[in-house]
């Protein structure tokens, strides 16, 4: 609705209402007062408002259609300013240098959880919750593993002190027997180089002259080839204070040659299970221990290089193996801690080895 529109309709209003006017007047002259004054009044204000809401309405729907022409006739080519447009996300080169210097692991990093290793990931609690758990578990597996590896390094250092203890009160206890016989000991080796100068060195037994040396004053223990060396006098270990001998190691029943001329003496026995003692001219004697069988007899005169028995494992032996030790004069066969070198023995006798 145009204002000249709205002008020629205000126009009619007042146009009606000098009409009605004398119509009303005139009802009024009539005689007592009449109720056609106020319906007639009333139907006027109603027509006037109705007038009035029409116009409004028509005004505001051609200035909507005006606004929705103008719209369609908007220049096309200028940039629209009302619509939301994307956020550029394109980085500069020096932004990506930042986010590369903050996407690469670091060093100390590496134990990380993985849910935390990239930027940007949606960390789910379920995920998070199960790799701590995880970890969790790995260390407790570590410390109880650590703690485990200690406590049976604690075990196996109490069962070897207990079993180095066991050793030396066994040893202590053979060695007092021993020294309990020590005088008839004596005596039997008294006895032993009278027979040695008597008999001139004579032997009931064959002797095998392959493994004597070449002065014929001594003889290996064991044929060549046939041992290897074992643990050797004074070394420390899993004896009770320390190796008192020279072992030969061998399978069991290789043949035990004397080292040298000499008689049968008594075994010693205890730690050093079947065992035999040579008794020398010169007051030495030499032990053999840990044999599976003898060979000779008891006061039976041996010369350097006879068999005397076989390789055994008895007694307080870890394997098949000749225990060999030595005695200088004056000392009394069993009673191992007065033992000497059994190797420098066999030098002083032409033996090399």
């Amino acid at each position: 609705m145009t204002n000249s529109e709205a002008v020629r309709n205000l126009r009619n209003t007042r146009t009606l209402r000098a009409r009605v006017a004398p119509v009303v007047e005139f009802e009024a002259d009539r005689g007592p007062r009449s109720v056609v004054r106020p319906l007639v009044t009333g139907l006027v204000a109603a027509s006037l408002s109705l007038g009035v809401a029409v116009g409004v309405v028509t005004a505001a729907s051609a200035s909507a259609s005006k606004q929705d022409q103008t719209s369609s006739m908007v220049d096309r080519n200028a940039p629209d300013t009302s619509s939301a447009k994307p956020i550029d996300k394109t980085l500069s080169a020096e932004q990506q240098a930042i986010e590369a210097r903050l996407n690469k692991p670091a060093a100390q990093d590496q134990g990380a959880l993985k849910a935390f290793e990239q930027r940007g990931t949606t960390v789910n609690r379920n995920s998070v919750r199960a790799q701590l758990s995880a970890e969790l578990n790995n260390t407790t597996n570590s410390s109880r593993s650590v703690e485990l590896g200690e406590t049976n390094a604690d075990v196996t250092s109490a069962q070897a002190a207990a079993q180095q203890k066991q050793l030396q009160q066994l040893m202590d206890a053979d060695v007092a027997k021993v020294k309990k016989e020590a005088g008839r000991i004596k005596q039997e080796k008294v006895k032993a180089a009278a027979l040695l100068k008597s008999s001139g060195g004579s032997t009931t037994g064959p002797v095998d002259l392959s493994i004597l040396t070449s002065s014929g004053g001594g003889s290996l223990p064991l044929k060549a080839g046939t041992f290897h060396m074992g643990a050797g006098f004074g070394a420390t270990g899993s004896w009770a204070r320390y190796h008192t001998g020279q072992d030969f190691v061998a399978a069991c029943g290789t043949p035990v040659y004397a080292a040298s001329t000499g008689v049968v003496g008594t075994s010693v026995g205890g730690w050093a299970g079947y065992s035999l003692v040579l008794n020398h001219a010169n007051g030495t004697s030499t032990l053999y221990a840990h044999l599976s069988r003898h060979a000779v007899a008891q006061g039976q005169v041996v010369k350097a290089g006879q068999l005397i028995g076989y390789v055994g494992n008895t007694g307080r032996s870890f394997g098949c193996h000749l225990h060999f030790e030595y005695y200088p004069a004056g000392t009394t066969p069993g009673d191992v801690y007065s033992t000497g070198n059994p190797l420098a023995f066999l030098r002083a006798i032409g033996v090399g080895i």
